[in-house]
């Protein structure tokens, strides 16, 4: 989705590059500003695109894109910016203002854009069916000037010709990694998926910072997936920059892994299945009631850690440029330490 601002194009006849920069477009920190709607709101200023993203079905918070090859975010990439009435307006608002006015570079350089583009075919304000693609850059990194002149040489592109057309909503050949596809869209997306902890109970209760367990008698764990007053039963993610999309991402918690550093019968760490966000059986008053999600210590000890870790698995159906698949991830992890396990005392009168 693409905004356009005023002011961040004054100083653009002695900075030509940062002028690129702007115009090429930068990530904006919040996504709910361009969610409503697609393309550019045309007007003053410079364009800043980014991406569009939704956790289930609310607008959250963007941020940069993925170098797929890496892991870490790009500097550049190439993205869908205009449609050749938005670029139009743009060209046709900014050649207008005269000198000194604030946002505008006197009207030189965009005299120069619209002698250039005018010129194409098809010219850049005939209303065709495709967009007008450039190079967005995270303008917050140092390095971006570099990246983008890198960016721009590679494809053809420079500050006089900073958007290339490209027809019937097609993507342009570009370097591996940084062209915004829906398959980089889809990671963009796997990455943004909520891994909520879980918030778990134990019996007997863990209050104060410890709790007491006995050999030989169960400790029972359960509770729900998150923090909030209900559990969360899944997360659906979408991202989305102008009329590229991922397809839905869905992020489900499948288990809850129970870990513990006291000594106990079988394994130290167990699964416990989630449904519907709820994992366990709830045993409040020390029923001893019947539930594998538990442990029974087997020797005593006064200083026994338990960890709890949420696993989720993350997946996405097929779609034209993606294919599917699912990824397995965790949660943060979260802690009980300081319990003690005691053994039972008792008296023989023979």
């Amino acid at each position: 989705m693409s905004v356009i601002r005023r002011g961040l194009l004054a100083l653009i006849l002695l900075a030509p590059l940062s002028l690129a920069a702007s115009v090429a477009s930068a990530p904006s920190s919040d996504a709910d500003a361009s969610c409503g709607g697609s393309g550019a709101s045309v007007g003053q200023g410079a364009v800043q695109t980014y991406v569009c993203l939704t956790i289930d079905h609310a607008p959250a918070k963007a941020q940069p894109l993925t170098d797929t090859s890496t892991g870490q975010p790009l500097v550049c990439w190439l993205e869908p910016q205009y449609t050749p009435a938005q670029l139009d307006s743009l060209i046709t608002y900014e050649s207008g203002l005269p000198i000194g006015v604030v946002g505008s570079e006197g009207g030189q350089y965009y005299q120069i854009l619209k002698k250039n583009y005018g010129g194409l075919t098809p010219p850049y304000r005939d209303g065709q069916s495709g967009w007008w693609w450039g190079v967005g850059c995270d303008i917050t990194n140092t390095n971006a000037n570099t990246y983008m002149e890198n960016l721009w040489a590679a494809v053809g592109l420079d500050v006089y010709h900073p958007w290339e057309w490209v027809p019937n909503e097609n993507t342009p050949a570009g370097p591996p990694n940084q062209v915004t596809t829906p398959a980089m869209l889809t990671l963009y997306a796997r990455e943004a998926a909520p891994l909520d902890k879980p918030s778990g109970e134990m019996s007997p209760a863990y209050t104060g910072g410890t709790s007491t367990q006995t050999v030989g008698l169960p400790t029972y764990f359960w509770g729900q997936i998150g923090q909030g007053a209900t559990p969360v039963t899944q997360h659906q993610i979408t991202a989305v920059v102008q009329w590229l999309s991922s397809p839905t991402v869905t992020a489900l918690p499948t288990s809850v892994t129970v870990t513990t550093t006291g000594a106990v019968k079988g394994s130290s760490s167990i699964d416990c299945p989630v449904t519907n966000g709820l994992f366990g059986t709830p045993d409040p008053g020390n029923a001893n009631i019947t539930s594998d999600c538990s442990f029974t210590y087997t020797q005593p000890s006064n200083d026994v850690t338990i960890t709890m870790v949420t696993n989720w698995t993350v997946s996405w159906p097929n779609a034209p440029g993606v294919a599917g698949g699912n990824v397995k991830q965790t949660s943060q992890t979260v802690t009980f330490g300081g319990i003690r396990v005691q053994e039972v005392q008792t008296i023989n009168n023979g």
